[in-house]
């Protein structure tokens, strides 16, 4: 189980329990904490495939930014990455399921990627149509989430959470905020196989 050194133990301890819920070899992954703390309006947690070359643009989500979370990038390139901020409130129980489902989610990811390497294939193109098509955040956010890598990995997540003997406290909370994707879902994600189809017959449209 790899992650960043200077990773604090809770959120150690919320990588090893959505590694294990996912059920991949925990050396597959790592995971990347990086200085600053989530906002509501800018990504929380991003993923990154293997052999893609990290750099900071909004693609990237903007969480990498220091030469050394670089470097640790690069060092793993060979796996699947994620990456999320190291100021997560330890003693707010939203919180950390909010990362825990983040977690799972950037898992989810990884795991699309390696059993379908198309189920990304039109990803960006869709993205940057409901970018240019939508101008309000929280349209764009729902729009976003309605692509089907970014549906099921929130399944992933959903079904992780609402399981969770901790988490599922919590879950009305997720509900009703901003994140809500994270646990709106009551089904788990389907193939990854299926992604590319999906996206270019519109699955949830």
């Amino acid at each position: 189980m790899s992650h960043s050194a200077d990773a604090e133990d809770f959120i150690v301890a919320e990588w090893v329990d959505a590694l294990a819920d996912a059920g991949v070899a925990d050396d597959q992954y790592h995971l990347i904490t990086c200085p600053g703390a989530a906002t509501p309006e800018y990504p929380k947690a991003v993923s990154f495939a293997r052999h893609h070359n990290v750099i900071a643009h909004k693609g990237d989500g903007e969480i990498v930014t220091t030469p050394e979370k670089f470097a640790e990038a690069a060092q793993h390139a060979a796996i699947n990455r994620g990456a999320t901020y190291e100021d997560w409130d330890e003693d707010d129980p939203v919180a950390i399921a909010r990362l825990a489902g983040l977690l799972r989610h950037e898992i989810e990811h990884g795991i699309q990627r390696d059993t379908c390497t198309n189920s990304f294939a039109l990803y960006d193109l869709t993205e940057a149509v409901i970018r240019h098509a939508v101008q309000d955040g929280r349209n764009y956010r729902e729009l976003f989430h309605l692509q089907p890598v970014e549906w099921d990995a929130d399944a992933a997540a959903s079904m992780f959470l609402r399981a969770h003997p901790v988490h599922h406290t919590v879950v009305p909370d997720l509900l009703a905020g901003v994140d809500t994707y994270l646990v709106r879902s009551e089904l788990p994600p389907v193939s990854p196989a299926t992604s590319p189809s999906s996206t270019a017959c519109a699955r949830h449209s």
